[in-house]
């Protein structure tokens, strides 16, 4: 049987620590936030890769599938918005 490489993994943000997706989300990725984007098909490719490296990798990897919901209200609690 072949062996399987074993790789290290690095990520290094150019704006500043945590400035960008991985500070603003805390990691948090959806399958479908991107549906109907020039990115759609990247985006799910790299929903689909995580899970696999979280089933692969377990805790090494910190993946934690969870369920998620989106509310958007036209209605706002701040009594100086306009409506």
């Amino acid at each position: 049987s072949q062996k399987e490489k074993v790789a290290s993994i690095t990520i290094i943000e150019r704006y500043k620590i945590a400035g960008c997706a991985s500070g603003k989300a805390g990691g948090f990725l959806a399958y479908d936030w991107c549906d109907g984007q020039e990115v759609e098909a990247l985006a799910r490719k790299s929903f689909t890769l995580h899970k696999e490296l979280g089933e692969k990798y377990g805790d090494k990897y910190l993946y934690r599938p969870t369920i998620a919901y989106s509310v958007n209200s036209k209605y706002s609690n701040n009594p100086s918005s306009t409506k």
